[in-house]
């Protein structure tokens, strides 16, 4: 028998539309909660920041968040990071779905 645990969402999606008959589909929630698929902007973002994460790592160095700032991958101790306070980024992300909007027709 297998466990859900040990499986993958597609996986998951795959063996109840085989023992039910009913076509499935999985979903990533974490894009869907943010609006949709992953540009491909998320996804180079995604790889610079793994990779980042992985050469700290291999310094040794630990417990740290990892974010953009000037256009360059920064590295903050996480307490730190935590503290600091969000920015109002309104107008950016209203310039930002107008644009995706545009290209979504």
């Amino acid at each position: 028998m297998w466990k859900v645990q040990d499986l993958s969402c597609e996986q998951i999606a795959k063996k109840v539309e085989k023992i039910s008959g009913y076509e499935t589909k999985s979903t990533v929630l974490g894009h869907m909660q943010r609006g949709g698929i992953p540009t491909s902007m998320d996804r180079y973002l995604g790889y610079l920041f793994g990779n980042y994460a992985v050469e700290l790592l291999l310094e040794n160095k630990s417990n740290l968040a990892i974010g953009i700032k000037d256009n360059k991958l920064i590295a903050l101790d996480i307490k730190k990071a935590l503290d600091i306070k969000k920015t109002d980024n309104k107008n950016l992300i209203n310039n930002i779905r107008n644009i995706n909007s545009f290209y979504k027709k």
